[in-house]
C-alpha cells in the first residue's frame, strides 16, 4: 500500500488557490457592501426629490453641508464631545473588567454585586440623568458620568461571563506554578476571556456613543446641543451632515474593534493549534 506525500509544488498551488478564494471573497463583501450603500443613495435622493427639501435634503445637498461641518468649525464640536466620550468610555474599561474578573472568579461577589448591576442594567437610565446633573453640575464630569452609567454594565457582564468560561486545566497550571493574583488576571483570564471582553467593550462602546449624545441633548451643550439646535432651525442637510459624520466615526471605531476581535480570535485558536 502506497501514501502519497505533499510535495512543495502542491502546497504552493493549495496557498495560491486559497489566497485567490480569499480575495475572491474580500472583493464579493465589498461589493454587495457598495451596491447596497448605492441602493440607500439612490432611494434617498428619490425621497428627497418627492418629499421635497423641507422634508429631506437631498444627497448633494447633505455632501455640501458634510463640507460645511469640517469647513465653519462645527467638527471641532464633535471631536471634543469624542474627546469626553472616550474620557467616560475608558473609566468604563478601568473600572468594569476589574469587576467583572472579580464577579467571575468569586462566587460571593457574583452573590454581592449581581444585584446591583442587574438591577441598574435593567433600569431606564434616562430617568437618572436629573441626579447625575445634581451631583455633577452640566460640565465635564457630568457627561463622563452618563457615559459610565450606559456602558459599565455590558463590559462589567461580558467580562465576567468570560471569566467563567476560561478553561480549567488553564487556572490548574497557574494555581500549580503558583502565580500571583494580578499576574493571573492580566497574563491569564483576561487573555482567555478575550474574545467575551471585546465583545463587551464593543457593545458598550455602542451605548458610550448614545450617552454622549444623550447626556448633550439633555442640556444643550456640545453636539447634543449642536444637532438639537440645527434641528430646531429645520437646517435638514447639516442635520443629516452631522449624524452621517458621527455614523462614519462610530463604524469606523467598531470596525476597529471587529479586527481586534479577528486578531484575538486568531491568535488564541492558534496557541490551541
Amino acid at each position: 500500500m502506497t501514501s502519497k506525500l505533499a510535495t512543495p509544488t502542491a502546497g504552493r498551488r493549495s496557498y495560491a488557490i486559497n489566497a485567490r478564494q480569499s480575495r475572491w471573497l474580500v472583493d464579493t463583501r465589498w461589493g454587495i457592501r457598495f451596491l447596497g450603500i448605492a441602493a440607500v443613495l439612490v432611494v434617498w435622493q428619490l425621497i428627497a426629490l418627492y418629499m421635497g427639501p423641507t422634508w429631506t435634503p437631498t444627497v448633494s445637498a447633505t455632501a455640501g453641508a458634510v463640507v460645511e461641518v469640517f469647513t465653519e468649525g462645527y467638527i471641532l464640536t464633535v471631536l471634543v464631545s469624542l474627546q469626553q466620550m472616550f474620557a467616560g468610555f475608558f473609566i468604563t474599561l478601568a473600572v468594569g473588567i476589574p469587576i467583572g474578573i472579580l464577579m467571575g472568579r468569586s462566587r460571593i461577589a457574583d452573590d454581592l454585586l449581581s444585584p446591583w448591576v442587574m438591577g441598574l442594567f435593567s433600569s431606564p437610565k434616562e430617568a437618572l440623568l436629573p441626579l447625575l446633573i445634581i451631583l455633577f453640575g452640566t460640565d465635564f464630569e457630568y457627561r463622563v458620568s452618563v457615559v459610565v452609567l450606559f456602558s459599565l454594565f455590558f463590559v462589567v457582564m461580558n467580562t465576567a461571563a468570560g471569566v467563567r468560561y476560561v478553561d480549567r486545566g488553564l487556572l490548574e497550571a497557574a494555581h500549580a506554578f503558583r502565580t500571583p493574583p494580578l499576574r493571573l488576571a492580566t497574563q491569564v483570564l483576561v487573555p482567555a476571556a478575550a474574545p467575551f471582553v471585546v465583545a463587551g467593550i464593543k457593545l458598550g462602546l455602542g451605548m458610550a456613543f448614545k450617552a454622549m449624545i444623550i447626556s448633550e441633548l439633555w442640556i444643550s451643550m456640545g453636539t447634543g446641543g449642536l444637532i438639537d439646535q440645527v434641528g430646531s432651525q429645520r437646517a435638514l442637510p447639516l442635520f443629516y451632515a452631522l449624524a452621517l459624520v458621527l455614523i462614519v466615526i462610530a463604524v469606523s471605531i467598531y470596525a476597529s474593534l471587529n479586527w481586534l476581535e479577528h486578531r484575538l480570535h486568531f491568535g488564541v485558536s492558534s496557541e490551541a493549534r
